[in-house]
């Protein structure tokens, strides 16, 4: 026999599984009450030197929507998985990029991961807590780049080079400007300045 605190203990958990069950099975009332939307993931993302990740990409929703819309981000690489981030998503419609950063306790490289994207929302509209709905989710292979400190990059800038024509000294593979002009001002009869 049920007692009076077992029942409603049993009920709740029935409407709730009930809600859930309404809110993520595709064909639902509660799936198609959410406007549908679109994501990808870049097939590329950048590993900093301190193991930070960044990955983008881009999404789409379409307002209303019952509650707030996130873009989560999950990559995986030789067992170890870490969640990268999170961003609020603009539903209005419109092709968005987002992009995700975030330290990982995971020992990730640069090389090939598997990266998933997911856009999703949470719905507190039945009073019950934020229950999750799901619009799309793409993933994809992709390769992590290592990326640059701000040190390394000033680093490389100053060692870009000047062409070799405006190097001082004498270079092999092209002569200097100078012996050039006479022959230059004489072919388009250009006038040069006498001292």
């Amino acid at each position: 026999m049920l007692t009076n605190a077992r029942f409603s203990s049993l009920a709740v958990s029935a409407c709730v599984t009930a809600a859930l069950v309404t809110v993520l099975t595709p064909g639902s009332a509660g799936a198609q009450a959410a406007a549908p939307g679109t994501v990808t993931i870049d097939r590329t993302g950048q590993i900093a030197p301190n193991g930070t990740i960044t990955l983008t990409g881009t999404y789409r929703c379409s307002p209303p929507q019952p509650g707030p819309v996130l873009v989560g981000v999950k990559l995986t690489q030789e067992g170890a998985t870490a969640s990268v981030g999170g961003t609020t998503a603009r539903c209005d419609g419109k092709l968005h990029t987002w992009r995700n950063t975030g330290p990982t306790e995971s020992p990730f490289v640069p090389g090939a991961a598997h990266g998933e994207a997911t856009l999703f929302g949470l719905d507190s509209s039945d009073g019950l807590g934020p229950l999750p709905f799901f619009l799309d989710t793409d993933g994809q292979d992709l390769n992590l780049r290592q990326s640059l400190d701000s040190r390394q990059r000033e680093q490389r800038k100053g060692q870009q080079k000047a062409p070799a024509c405006l190097r001082p000294g004498p270079s092999a593979s092209v002569p200097p400007l100078v012996p050039l002009v006479p022959r230059v001002s004489a072919a388009f009869r250009i006038p040069l300045p006498r001292d």
